[in-house]
């Protein structure tokens, strides 16, 4: 029972982790990414929902079944172009007979994914800060050109009425000046 809860709470925080990387996916994988999800059925932790004759080890089956082709279909959909780099895992996990080892490889492998997503979240967000902090440099550097520019276009009128109101002056030296 208590491997089932572990599952539960590596699936809690799969979709915890994958909902904060969705909204910096582009839009393309996005959709990949939507079109996987829905076709999934996710597991179902809650033991009520099945009958009341299933085994337990039928129970656990299943729901580490579901999470594996969650994982794979989701990994591939995400951070594959295509089914070759997932194929081998696919494999490797098949071949394992024992149920407890086979959950045991589901969470390494939820967990692999969690770590994935949190660098790719991670690098995001620094770019995105960097980004923000050169558009903030950008703006302050603009708003300065603009000062210095109102500043030079302000001394130059200055300079204008004051030659201006010099009256008795030669019209070539005006012109110089």
């Amino acid at each position: 029972m208590s491997e089932v809860f572990e599952l539960k709470n590596t699936w809690f925080l799969y979709n915890k982790k994958i909902n904060s990387v969705l909204v910096i996916l582009p839009q393309e994988i996005l959709n990949r990414y939507d079109m996987v999800a829905k076709s999934l059925q996710p597991p179902v932790f809650d033991m009520s929902k099945y009958p009341s004759d299933s085994k337990f080890i039928d129970i656990f089956d299943e729901i580490t079944y579901k999470m594996a082709q969650y994982y794979f279909s989701v990994f591939q959909a995400i951070f594959s172009k295509d089914n070759e780099s997932v194929r081998p895992m696919i494999s490797d996990y098949l071949k394992i007979q024992d149920p407890i080892h086979r959950s045991r490889k589901i969470i390494s492998y939820f967990e692999e994914l969690h770590g994935i997503i949190d660098k790719k979240l991670y690098y995001v967000q620094k770019m995105a800060d960097e980004f923000k902090e050169r558009s903030k440099t950008s703006l302050l550097e603009h708003a300065y050109q603009r000062v210095l520019e109102d500043t030079k276009k302000s001394d130059k009128s200055k300079f204008q009425e004051k030659l201006d109101a010099v009256i008795n002056m030669e019209e070539s030296t005006r012109k110089t000046i």
